[in-house]
């Protein structure tokens, strides 16, 4: 009957020990799960943010296009038939003159 004591006792003690190790590593668990959400949390309104000013770039550019297309519109003379100018006929030289 002693022996089944003293082998209890060593059971609760080995339990204890265990269970005091659970409890440290959940509780290191849960550090890194509340460092790990906050880091979430920071990627999640930075990524946010570039959303918001990628679609404002993308706003902008739609817009210098649209601006850029009607500037181009704008300036296009009306077609024209391009007229060569004639060309000039080389002075003929007069017979019978010697230089």
């Amino acid at each position: 009957m002693q022996a089944q004591i003293e082998q209890l006792r060593v059971d609760v003690q080995t339990a204890t020990t265990d269970r005091a190790k659970l409890e440290s590593q959940l509780s290191e668990t849960a550090k890194l799960k509340d460092e790990l959400q906050a880091r979430v949390d920071e990627l999640s309104r930075v990524n946010r943010d570039l959303t918001t000013r990628a679609s404002g770039l993308e706003a902008q550019m739609h817009a210098l296009q649209d601006k850029l297309a009607k500037a181009a519109a704008v300036k296009k003379p009306a077609p024209a038939k391009s007229v060569k100018p004639a060309a000039k006929p080389a002075p003929k030289k007069k017979p019978g003159r010697a230089a």
